[in-house]
C-alpha cells in the first residue's frame, strides 16, 4: 500500500472514529446524567417516605396506642388500618379531608402495585430478579 492509499484510508477512517467516539462520549454523559437523577430521585423519595411516616404517626397519636402505630406503618395496608374505631376517629380529625386522602392513598397504592410489578417485585416488595434483562421494557436499557 502507497503512501497516499494508507493516507486515503485514514482519512476516510478518521471521521468515522471520531463521530464514534463523540457518540460515546455523548451516551456516557447521558448514562452519568441518568445515574446522576436516579440518585437525586432515590434520595426524594426516601425524603417523602420519612415525612409521610411522620405525618401519619402524628396523625394516630392518640388514636392508636403506639405499639399498634408501628404496626400499622410496618403494614400500610394492614387489617388494622380498616378498624372501623380507628376509621371513625380519622374521620373526626380529618374532617372535610378524609374522603379526599383516602382516595389519595387508593391512588398511591394502585401506583406502588403498578411500579412494584414493573420492577418484578413480588407482594412483599422484594426483588425476584437476578439480572437488568428481566426487567419489563419500560425499566430495560
Amino acid at each position: 500500500m502507497s503512501g497516499l492509499e494508507v493516507a486515503g484510508l485514514v482519512l476516510r477512517v478518521l471521521p468515522i472514529l471520531v463521530k464514534t467516539l463523540l457518540t460515546f462520549k455523548k451516551a456516557l454523559s447521558t448514562y452519568r446524567k441518568a445515574v446522576r437523577l436516579i440518585h437525586a430521585l432515590g434520595t426524594d423519595l426516601t425524603n417523602e417516605h420519612y415525612s409521610l411516616i411522620c405525618t401519619c404517626e402524628w396523625l394516630l397519636q392518640g388514636i392508636a396506642p403506639t405499639s399498634k402505630i408501628d404496626m400499622m406503618l410496618k403494614g400500610p395496608f394492614g387489617p388494622e388500618w380498616k378498624e372501623n374505631n380507628l376509621n371513625r376517629a380519622l374521620r373526626i380529625r380529618l374532617g372535610r379531608s378524609y374522603s379526599s386522602i383516602e382516595s389519595g392513598m387508593e391512588e398511591l397504592k394502585q401506583l406502588v402495585e403498578e411500579l412494584a410489578t414493573k420492577l418484578g417485585l413480588g407482594s412483599d416488595l422484594k426483588m425476584r430478579w437476578k439480572r437488568t434483562s428481566q426487567l419489563t421494557p419500560p425499566f430495560r436499557s
